[in-house]
C-alpha cells in the first residue's frame, strides 16, 4: 500500500535458488528510512551468487548447501545502518568437503559486520566466532576453532591458494593423513590477516 510518501508492503513471497524468500517492510521515500524483515527457507548456496560478497580470487571455493534465516535491515537516508540476521546451514560444503550443518549469525552496524558459524557433524566441528569485518578500515578478525577434521581433505582443497610453493613442500602436505584439532585467532586488514 502507498500512502502519500509511506510505502508499505505486508507480505511479499518469491521463489528462487531452490527455495523461497519471504518479506515485509515499511519504506519513507522523502526520508529515504526504512525497515524491511526478510526470511529465507532452504535457499542453495551454489544457486547463490555469493562471489560477490566474498574477497577476490583466482580461485574462487565453491560453496555447497542449503541456508535458512530471518534477518531485519534499517535503512536510514538511504543508509544501511542496522542489520541482524541468524538462521540454519544444512550441509554446508567447501569446494566439496563437507562441513556438516549447524548455526549462523550476522549483524550489521556502522559499516562494520560481525557474525559467527557453528557447524558440524557428530564427530567433527568447524567454529568461527567473534567474526569482525570493518568496511571502512577494512580489518578482520575471528576465532576459529576445528575439531576432528582430516588433514588430507583440508590440504587437497588449499593447494590451489598456494601456487607458489614447491613441489617437494606440496608433495609432502599431500603424504599427511590422520585427524586435527586446532584453534586459532587472525586479525589483519583483509588483503593479509595474520
Amino acid at each position: 500500500t502507498l500512502d502519500g510518501d509511506q510505502m508499505a508492503i505486508q507480505n511479499i513471497n518469491v521463489g528462487g535458488a531452490g527455495g523461497s524468500l519471504s518479506g515485509s517492510g515499511l519504506y519513507n521515500f522523502s526520508k529515504r528510512d526504512g525497515e524491511v524483515s526478510l526470511m529465507a527457507k532452504n535457499l542453495d548456496l551454489g544457486k547463490l551468487s555469493l562471489d560477490r560478497f566474498l574477497p577476490k580470487s583466482s580461485n574462487p571455493a565453491v560453496i555447497g548447501g542449503m541456508v535458512s534465516g530471518q534477518s531485519h535491515i534499517s535503512l536510514v537516508a538511504g543508509n544501511l545502518v542496522d542489520m541482524t540476521a541468524d538462521g540454519a546451514l544444512t550441509g554446508l560444503s567447501v569446494n566439496k568437503t563437507n562441513f556438516g550443518s549447524g548455526a549462523w549469525q550476522g549483524g550489521w552496524t556502522n559499516h562494520v559486520f560481525t557474525g559467527k558459524l557453528d557447524v558440524g557433524e557428530t564427530d567433527k566441528s568447524f567454529r568461527l566466532t567473534d567474526i569482525i569485518f570493518d568496511l571502512d578500515t577494512q580489518r578482520i578478525s575471528a576465532n576459529l576453532n576445528v575439531h576432528n577434521f582430516e588433514v588430507g581433505d583440508i590440504v587437497d582443497k588449499a593447494l590451489p591458494y598456494f601456487p607458489d610453493l614447491s613441489f617437494d613442500v606440496k608433495d609432502d602436505l599431500s603424504a599427511l593423513h590422520g585427524r586435527f584439532d586446532f584453534g586459532c585467532r587472525f586479525d589483519g586488514l583483509s588483503s593479509e590477516p595474520a
